[in-house]
């Protein structure tokens, strides 16, 4: 039985559970073929390659993580 530990850390890592995932629904999505294995599994690992880029290049940065100061809340001084 895996642990929680472990399961966090290969969602982190290691996106083989998430290519393994995507490679299974196609697999499913073209009625379960027998011999496609490899291109499922390739045709997953782009997939996976793909969404992570678009998830890096639309996180934000450190200055957008930041809270802003609405323009109300810098009138008022601390006291």
């Amino acid at each position: 039985m895996k642990t929680r530990e472990h399961r966090e850390t290969r969602q982190r890592g290691d996106p083989t559970e998430e290519i393994r995932r995507e490679a299974y629904l196609l697999w499913q999505q073209e009625g379960c073929p027998a011999g496609r294995e490899l291109d499922h599994w390739l045709t997953a690992q782009e997939l996976v390659k793909h969404r992570t880029r678009h998830i890096r290049a639309t996180a934000p940065t450190d200055d957008e993580r930041e809270p802003k100061v609405r323009p109300t809340e810098a009138l008022v001084t601390p006291t």
